[in-house]
């Protein structure tokens, strides 16, 4: 799983944890797990994370509770539609991730279809911002015997 994958559905996992309200410690808390995925935090990204937060927050906020279950399904579609385009995408495309997400089960209103919008572009706005290997899936991790870090393709081991 590419390390924005995995910040996409843990952004989801925070919210739902959360029930949709927490306080600055939380946020700094969730900042730090993003940190630890070897993700540089500027001021920029973290205003991302956070604009890409409040949007699951407000699709969580506004849905049935069939809605709020299928955030995670809403999640990886959104990373890996954003990954797919590179984070550019023509009106067709945007029509067949919202056709995709619905073949999941996800029944879209005009008002869910627009709090997935928001989630998409602050999803994009992060993903833009990300170094090459969050993108492409390499992470770094620590081998828990010697202490050395050791970077890996795709799928941690």
């Amino acid at each position: 799983m590419a390390v924005f994958d995995e910040i996409v559905k843990k952004t989801t996992q925070f919210v739902e944890k959360n029930k949709g309200f927490w306080d600055h410690t939380a946020w700094s808390k969730f900042v730090e797990e993003v940190q630890s995925k070897s993700i540089k935090m500027t001021n920029e990204t973290q205003t991302y994370l956070g604009t890409m937060l409040e949007s699951f927050k407000k699709f969580y906020e506004n849905s049935s509770d069939a809605g709020k279950k299928a955030m995670s399904n809403i999640a990886e579609q959104t990373a890996k539609f954003v990954e797919q385009t590179k984070g550019m995408w023509t009106h067709a495309e945007w029509e067949k991730y919202l056709a995709e997400i619905q073949q999941r089960g996800v029944k879209l209103t005009q008002d869910s279809t627009a709090y997935v919008g928001e989630i998409l572009e602050s999803a994009k706005k992060f993903y833009s911002k990300l170094p090459v290997s969050a993108k492409e899936g390499s992470v770094s991790e620590t081998s828990g015997e010697t202490g050395e870090k050791k970077e890996t393709k795709g799928k941690k081991p």
